[in-house]
């Protein structure tokens, strides 16, 4: 279990590497909107390989800012499940059903939110790409911008769209973040814990 949980990541990216594969493969055989899906479902794989892989800091802020109290600190298996919730859920999800829109904006706001709040905690924009961000920055930005773009020219987006992405984005990361991985999933005497070298 203990190298699964450092490992998963490197997993994601062989993932994300067959799933580029394929997107160049089926490139002419899929609409825009699934492309565009696609490759924000890859950049995500890339950016937790990023976060905990090369870098390894990403749990270090959760730890220390999102956990609930002392007593009940994040614990590695936890934080893998988040990350797979949101790889092969949130973000590969909307790649089947491109249509539905408010499926697939949800990501994208995602995207843009968390660009904004690596600004506020940076400080500035040019401390977040040595943490470890450049596919937040220069993938799943320019993938937003674009995807807003598109649905936007087309016409393809609507009032109820925006209520339910905004509503699914939040209820999402309130659910499994907040609730499951920073209150129930959380256990200081955990065989699972957090340490200096749990990704090496």
């Amino acid at each position: 279990m203990q190298s699964v949980l450092r490992h998963w990541f490197n997993l994601g990216v062989v993932v994300a590497g067959v799933a580029f594969i394929f997107l160049l493969y089926e490139w002419s055989g899929m609409g825009f909107l699934q492309r565009v899906l696609l490759a924000n479902f890859i950049i995500q794989l890339i950016q937790q390989y990023e976060e905990y892989g090369w870098f390894g800091r990403e749990q270090a802020m959760k730890d220390m800012v999102l956990r609930s109290s002392a007593d009940s600190p994040l614990i590695a298996k936890s934080t893998v499940l988040f990350n797979l919730f949101a790889a092969y859920v949130f973000y590969l999800g909307p790649v089947f059903f491109p249509d539905v829109i408010w499926l697939g904006l949800a990501p994208v706001l995602f995207g843009f939110t968390r660009f904004v709040i690596r600004v506020m905690t940076s400080g500035k924009l040019s401390a977040i790409h040595p943490r470890g961000q450049a596919a937040l920055v220069y993938g799943h930005v320019p993938i937003g911008v674009l995807y807003l773009y598109y649905i936007h020219a087309h016409h393809l987006v609507s009032v109820w769209d925006w209520t339910f992405a905004l509503s699914y984005m939040l209820g999402c990361q309130y659910i499994a973040l907040v609730r499951v991985i920073c209150e129930w999933l959380t256990d200081k005497n955990s065989p699972y814990p957090f340490s200096d070298d749990w990704n090496a």
